[in-house]
């Protein structure tokens, strides 16, 4: 699995956002994870690793990461879930359908036990309808306009993930919809693990420190 930075073995980073590489677009504010990222006067520590990533067709990658992000004067006050970054791998022309190359939306922590539960309840509903005739399409879409999904046009079957704002969007199509389907489960299992581990390893840090601090005084 990639990482990006290390303390305990995760690689841990501070991002400066430098944009002039992308065409760049900013997600709508609806999660704990995006209002703090986008707020004002504040110095924003990230703190990333990637956990998972999708190649569709066109060469377009969507790609996660679990992340953990809190103001510099406040670290207690985290938060926790997961970066979504979908981009065109394609070199980029006057002409090109896709004019962002990249475009990123965010997930909180408490969204994604209720993702999980509808990427299952759609690998069942494939399942059901997948030697039918009719044409059928089902998506999900999260607070901050994350999008996934299949659909089934004759002979013509893909799933999908998408980032869609008001003004930008970037799709991902993959030609076996099942097995994608499985995948992007498997990664947001993974993302739920990651940091519920890390929610464990710093409650038994913070019960460590007290017990210190209660020797220290007896003391």
């Amino acid at each position: 699995m990639k990482r990006i930075v290390s303390t305990f073995g995760i690689l841990f980073i501070a991002v400066v956002y430098s944009f002039s590489q992308y065409n760049y677009y900013q997600a709508p504010e609806n999660t704990e994870l995006s209002k703090l990222l986008y707020s004002q006067g504040k110095t924003i520590v990230k703190k990333m690793w990637e956990v998972g990533s999708m190649k569709g067709e066109e060469k377009i990658i969507t790609t996660f990461y679990a992340v953990n992000y809190y103001d510099y004067t406040s670290p207690n006050n985290i938060k926790k879930g997961l970066r979504i970054k979908i981009e065109n791998t394609n070199k980029a022309t006057e002409d090109s359908k896709i004019p962002f190359t990249m475009l990123e939306t965010y997930i909180d922590k408490d969204e994604l036990t209720q993702i999980i539960i509808s990427i299952d309840n759609m690998i069942k509903f494939y399942k059901e309808i997948e030697k039918g005739k009719e044409d059928v399409s089902t998506v999900y879409q999260t607070k901050d306009n994350f999008y996934f999904g299949f659909k089934k046009e004759g002979k013509d079957q893909f799933a999908i993930t998408e980032i869609r704002f008001d003004k930008a969007a970037i799709k991902a199509d993959f030609k076996s919809i099942e097995k994608s389907l499985i995948e992007i489960k498997g990664i947001f299992d993974n993302v739920m693990n990651e940091l519920y581990l890390l929610d464990s390893k710093e409650k038994k840090g913070k019960s460590s420190e007290s017990k210190e601090e209660i020797i220290d005084t007896d003391i």
